[in-house]
C-alpha cells in the first residue's frame, strides 16, 4: 500500500515554487506535470497514458514524464507497492513536476481514507492531482490539491 509515500516529514510550502531552472526547455508559463496509470497487464498501458496526456494537453499543461505500474490482476493492484507511483510523489516533491494525471482514482487510492491521505499530501506539497476517472465521486476531471502554476524561471 502506496499511503506511507503520502506522508512526510516536513512540507516545503517555503520551497513550493521556487525552480532553478527550467526542466526541458519549458516555456516559462508552461506548467510541468506527469502522468500515470496502472496497466492490468504485464506492459506499458499506452492508452490509459494517452488518455492522460490528452486530459493535461487540453488543460495547457506540458507533460515531462509518463509513470505506469503493472498488476495483470485485481489481487495485484491490491498487493501493489505502486514502485513507480512512489517513485512519481517523491519527484513531485523536488518540484520537478507541479502536477499529476492520473487515469483512475483505484490505480492509486484503495479506500476514503487513502484518498484524504492523498489530499492532504497534495495540499502540503502543492501539488496539483487530476483524476480523469473518479469512482468515489462519479465525476470525471476530479482535481485534488491546489490548481497548478507555471514553473518559475529564476535567473
Amino acid at each position: 500500500m502506496p499511503s506511507a509515500a503520502f506522508t512526510t516529514a516536513s512540507t516545503r510550502a517555503d520551497q513550493a515554487h521556487r525552480v532553478t531552472s527550467t526542466p526541458g526547455g519549458l516555456a516559462a508559463d508552461a506548467v510541468p506535470v506527469a502522468v500515470y496509470a496502472l496497466s492490468p497487464g504485464e506492459g506499458r498501458p499506452a492508452m490509459r497514458l494517452a488518455d492522460c496526456r490528452a486530459a493535461a494537453e487540453q488543460r495547457g499543461w506540458t507533460v515531462q514524464r509518463e509513470f505506469w505500474d503493472c498488476a495483470p490482476s485485481a489481487e495485484d493492484a491490491r498487493l501493489s507497492t505502486g514502485e513507480q507511483w512512489n517513485l512519481l510523489l517523491r519527484i513531485a516533491e523536488t518540484g520537478l513536476v507541479r502536477g499529476i494525471v492520473v487515469y483512475d482514482t483505484e490505480d492509486v487510492v484503495l479506500d476514503a481514507s487513502c484518498f484524504r491521505a492523498l489530499e492532504n499530501w497534495a495540499a502540503d506539497q502543492m501539488v496539483s492531482v487530476l483524476f480523469l476517472h473518479h469512482a468515489q465521486e462519479g465525476a470525471v476531471g476530479h482535481l485534488i490539491g491546489p490548481r497548478p502554476r507555471p514553473a518559475l524561471v529564476v535567473a
